[in-house]
């Protein structure tokens, strides 16, 4: 009986999918390539700024400031 109720709740999201998978959305066919999309529009990928502190000989304050 469980089995039963599972599929006649899948089937419909099944069936859905499937309908969305035929149909084009509002980009079509396009496909989106994200690094293409950052390097085109922005220049170069963004960075973090890189800090170092070493774990073994930081104190607390500067390692609270690392965190932040």
């Amino acid at each position: 009986m469980r089995y039963l109720a599972l599929v006649l709740l899948v089937l419909p999201l099944a069936a859905h999918a499937q309908q969305d998978k035929r149909s084009t959305g509002s980009f079509g066919d396009k496909k989106i390539v994200i690094k293409d999309e950052v390097l085109g529009k922005c220049g170069s990928f963004p960075y973090g700024p890189t800090i170092v502190v070493d774990g073994k000989t930081a104190n607390v304050e500067e390692m609270r400031n690392t965190r932040e």
